[in-house]
Parts: C-alpha cells; structure tokens; sequence
C-alpha cells in the first residue's frame, strides 16, 4: 500500500511539473502544447481520485484495527428506537421520560 502511495504522488508531481512547465510556454509552444496540458490536467484529475480512494481504504482499515468494526450509527439509532418501543409496550406508555 505504501509503495503504491508513493507511486502516485510520484506520478502526480511530475504531472504538476509537466503543467507547470507547460504554462510557462510562449504563445506558439503552448498552441502546440494544447493537447499535451489537457492531458497532464486529466492524469493530474485522475491522480487525486486515487489518492483519495486510499485514503478512504486507509481510514477503513484504521476504524476496523481499532474497534473490529466502523460504527453504523444508522443501526444503532433504529435499535434504540425499537428497544424505546418495546419499553413503551411493555408500560402502557406512550411517552418515556
């Protein structure tokens, strides 16, 4: 996982040096480097989404090593609610304290 990390931001910097190099280009060199520049930006686009991808795997793994699992505060508020409602049930009330 590390060293596909540090291949992308590998790629990633030399995208972003390539653009800058790009930008810097007099009027007739950036007409020819038109197609070139589009491309860097894509690559630089698809960059950060894969960064972003490990990072969200990375922070999965950190919430599973740490507590087995990821909370699921959706489940756990539809427990209390049903365990609130058994209650009730149970003591003819329609209101808990």
């Amino acid at each position: 996982m590390e060293s596909l990390q540090a291949s992308v931001r590998r790629v990633r910097q030399e995208a972003e040096r390539l653009c800058a190099d790009l930008t810097q280009s007099s009027e007739t060199e950036m007409a020819q480097a038109s197609k070139q520049l589009s491309a860097v930006e894509g690559l630089i686009r698809i960059c950060q989404k894969v960064e972003a991808s490990l990072v969200e795997q990375h922070e999965r793994q950190v919430g599973h090593a740490q507590g087995g699992a990821v909370l699921d505060l959706d489940g756990a508020r539809n427990e209390i609610g049903c365990r609130l409602a058994r209650l009730r049930a149970c003591c003819n009330e329609t209101e808990l304290p």
